[in-house]
């Protein structure tokens, strides 16, 4: 009897224990989620994400350019420079726990041609009814973000220690950069009337303002993301004046932890001016497109 009580002794000590056990295994956090982890798992000392990409993007909007003159204001389109072009795009996230550092930058290069159906003053240049205009854009952007991971939630992990969801919100600040680069050239072989006319015009502006943001992220299966960014920058400096607003939304894939690919679309909306009076160069528009690439994360 003492024997068989002993026994039952025992097994109860070992379910206990056992149920304990499971009892723990419940309540721990890497199995329940919670806001609590840093995505991709426990803290690392860093970590670095290289993103090379094309940007599918068509430039828009209004300009008007410098002159001894007051110049009309023309809309891009009707000098054909708002057809999609490939440019050039990447960028390269270094992160360290909570803390992000990242430097973003694209190189647009458009040639257009176009018959003008009306007499126009382009700052400098005069160009008269169905003369053909060249135009050139040359527009570069580059950006330094910081930003700070300020909440993050972790759902549960599945049999292998994947988390199923992770969702998180980063606040973002920094400085944006603009380089604009614009020439109106008249094709002189269309001209018929009088040669002594201005035949050419150009304009090469750069722009610099601080900018903030938010940036909110969800990864599934620590295979699938989308991230949406949205930044507002702004400077005014006498008749030196810019103001931006910059929203970018992106999907990705990645089949192997170092190794991923993602597509997007970006809509980068300005209004960009410098001078006061004939010498003023004013750009009030958008570069908006597409874009893709591969992650390569060490």
């Amino acid at each position: 009897m003492r024997r068989g009580t002993r026994f039952i002794l025992m097994a109860s000590a070992c379910s206990a224990a056992a149920g304990t056990g499971a009892l723990a295994q419940q309540s721990n956090p890497e199995q329940t989620g919670g806001w609590y982890r840093w995505e991709g798992g426990p803290p690392k000392i860093w970590s670095l994400s290289v993103e090379p990409a094309f940007y599918y993007v068509a430039p828009s909007g209004e300009v008007t350019m410098p002159g001894d003159a007051s110049s009309d204001q023309v809309e891009l389109s009707d000098y054909n420079v708002d057809d999609p072009n490939a440019a050039p795009f990447g960028e390269v996230h270094f992160r360290k726990d909570r803390w992000r550092l990242s430097v973003t930058g694209f190189t647009l290069d458009v040639q257009g041609s176009a018959t003008i159906d009306e007499d126009v003053r382009l700052g400098e240049a005069i160009v008269l009814a169905g003369e053909r205009v060249d135009t050139t854009l040359d527009f570069l952007s580059f950006e330094v973000l910081g930003s700070y991971r300020f909440a993050e939630y972790a759902g549960s992990q599945s049999y292998d220690g994947v988390y199923k969801f992770v969702t998180g919100a980063e606040l973002v600040a920094g400085a944006r950069y603009f380089d604009v680069g614009l020439e109106f050239d008249v094709d002189l072989s269309t001209r018929t009337t009088v040669f002594l006319l201005p035949s050419e015009t150009k304009v090469d502006e750069v722009f610099a303002q601080p900018v903030v943001g938010l940036r909110w992220d969800m990864e599934f299966y620590e295979q699938f993301s989308v991230d949406v960014e949205s930044t507002v920058g702004a400077l005014y400096l006498g008749d030196h004046e810019s103001l931006s607003w910059d929203i970018k939304a992106q999907f990705a894939w990645r089949p192997v932890e170092n190794f991923g690919a993602f597509v997007g679309y970006r809509q980068v909306a300005f209004h960009l001016k410098d001078g006061d009076g004939a010498s003023e160069f004013e750009w009030d528009g958008s570069l908006a497109g597409v874009f893709a690439g591969v992650q390569i994360r060490f």
